[in-house]
């Protein structure tokens, strides 16, 4: 009954006329960066639809950890750049970031590619981003039957994902961040100890030094108490 109803919901958005070039991308940490940018566009009930990726843009094959023995995210990782967009920016109301050789990055507004209009006007819902997930699968060459289960289990277990995605990446992020300052702050806590301690041991050898000085400086000469004959 479940699966019935979400593949009327498909249906009913009528998406078809899906296109792409292939992502021209690299492997990140834990996610693919993008080296140009990425045009996906398809035609629903809302019309002429499209999401401009650009250079920068980061993304992962957004399937529940629960799910991912059924739906490879290796497989998807081409399917899964527009639904991932879309998460990331709860269907156009937040902003997305794109990301630049130094680390850093910028934020950008998710736009419909053929209006520019800004996506937080209208924004999209979830279960249309998973519909459109769906449908690029089947066009990118993703196993029916894999594209299907992935549909299901992102429909039905990703609520979490969508609500707190870039919060998510944020805490991920913010942490990462804290560990290096607290590994750079442990690394220079370490080499001011040891600097401390050769300074320690430096002025303990001076002070050593000066005292047994002093001392012969002080000592009266020695007197020769053997009697002559």
């Amino acid at each position: 009954m479940i699966i019935s109803r979400l593949f009327d919901d498909w249906r009913r958005y009528g998406i078809y006329n899906c296109e792409y070039e292939r992502p021209i991308a690299f492997r990140a940490t834990d996610c693919w960066q993008l080296y140009k940018p990425a045009i996906y566009k398809w035609v629903w009930d809302r019309g002429p639809f499209g999401i401009m990726h650009p250079a920068g843009y980061r993304w992962e094959a957004s399937v529940p950890a629960i799910a991912r023995g059924i739906a490879d995210p290796e497989r998807l990782w081409e399917a899964s750049l527009p639904h991932d967009i879309g998460y990331e920016t709860q269907g156009g109301l937040r902003p997305f970031r794109v990301w630049n050789d130094d680390g850093t990055f910028s934020q950008q507004q998710l736009v419909n590619w053929y209006t520019s209009r800004p996506l937080s006007e209208n924004p999209v819902s979830k279960n249309r981003w998973d519909a459109v997930l769906f449908a690029f699968a089947l066009v990118s060459g993703v196993h029916p039957g894999m594209a299907e289960e992935t549909y299901v289990a992102v429909t039905m277990m990703a609520w979490i994902a969508y609500k707190t995605h870039a919060m998510d990446k944020s805490l991920k992020e913010q942490a990462t961040n804290m560990q290096k300052v607290v590994e750079t702050t442990n690394g220079m806590n370490d080499a001011r100890i040891a600097a401390e301690k050769t300074a320690a041991l430096a002025v303990g050898v001076l002070e050593g030094r000066q005292q047994v000085r002093k001392e012969l400086g002080d000592s009266p000469p020695s007197s020769d108490k053997t009697s002559k004959p």
